[in-house]
């Protein structure tokens, strides 16, 4: 959960007028680089083989 809330709250400065000019594009980068470290692993689970059925050679 604190990585969380200090992942929100670097993503809110960057946005933010005390962030670099950068900033936005930045904290977008960061959102969808995110997205995929968090969505990576479930869609990771969701595709696993069906070990019931091994016996179709």
């Amino acid at each position: 959960m604190r990585k969380l809330l200090f992942f929100a709250a670097v993503i809110a400065f960057l946005y933010s007028s005390w962030g670099p000019s950068w900033g936005p594009s930045l904290a977008i980068w960061l959102l969808i680089i995110g997205a995929f470290l968090l969505v990576g692993p479930t869609v990771a689970k969701l595709n696993k083989p069906d070990r019931r059925h091994s016996d179709d050679y």
